[in-house]
């Protein structure tokens, strides 16, 4: 479906620096043609869009752009508040915990009790049943080598 592509290629475009026509044909099997229309319709919508030429050229969006908390469905937000939540009941992440509270800031209440009934329906549960301090140590650790690379 055109509109599912056009944001998927909204998202790429979000998450990655500038990337090819070509490989976003590829990626969702139609023409460059067709890729180039979707790129100049989300122009049309609003987003701007930029075009690098060259070696390692490609298609970007302009730097500081950024996207309203409406591009995900409900069943996506629960979905990413569920992982949150259940990745936080196996370690103490104050940055997880934050993004969760952001997430439900951007809500306003009507919507947050509905989302978070959602949310509610499956929770995982990664804690082990005692306390595991040495677990705890090694994602610590983990986490702490990622961070410095």
């Amino acid at each position: 479906m055109k509109l599912d592509r056009m944001i998927s290629i909204l998202m790429i475009l979000v998450n990655r620096r500038r990337v090819q026509a070509r490989e976003l044909a590829e990626r969702f099997e139609v023409s460059l043609r067709t890729i180039y229309r979707d790129i100049a319709a989300l122009n049309e919508a609003g987003i701007p869009i930029v075009s690098y030429q060259g070696a390692g050229g490609g298609i970007g969006i302009a730097e500081g752009f950024r996207i309203d908390k409406n591009v995900l469905t409900e069943a996506e937000m629960a979905a990413v508040m569920i992982a949150l939540k259940s990745a936080v009941s196996s370690y103490r992440d104050i940055k997880a915990e934050l993004a969760l509270e952001k997430l439900k800031g951007l809500l306003p209440p009507p919507e947050l009790e509905k989302l978070s009934k959602q949310s509610e329906r499956i929770y995982i549960d990664y804690s082990s049943w005692e306390m595991d301090t040495v677990l705890e140590e090694k994602i610590r650790l983990l986490k702490e080598a990622t961070e410095l690379s």
